[in-house]
């Protein structure tokens, strides 16, 4: 991912990818993501803000924990959206 991203940015591209559960390393070179749970989606925004996100839900994340366990997406956020 991380030449992705470099070429990316030095070349003014768009990139749109499809990862599941991307390591923490990894989510940190996107700039902007959307998450869906169930079909919805219940995140989208930048990458620097998720942190906030999943803190105002309860459900801070620490740094080696992945965003998107599957208990905390489909239990928790979906029945926000």
């Amino acid at each position: 991912m991380s030449a992705i991203s470099s070429l990316s940015r030095a070349e003014g591209m768009i990139v749109i990818a499809s990862i599941h559960q991307p390591s923490l390393e990894t989510l940190a070179q996107f700039t902007n993501v959307m998450f869906l749970a169930e079909g919805k989606v219940c995140y989208l925004g930048r990458v620097d803000q998720l942190e906030g996100f999943f803190e105002k839900w309860g459900r801070p994340v620490g740094r080696f924990v992945s965003f998107l366990q599957p208990s905390i997406v489909s239990n928790h956020l979906t029945r926000y959206v």
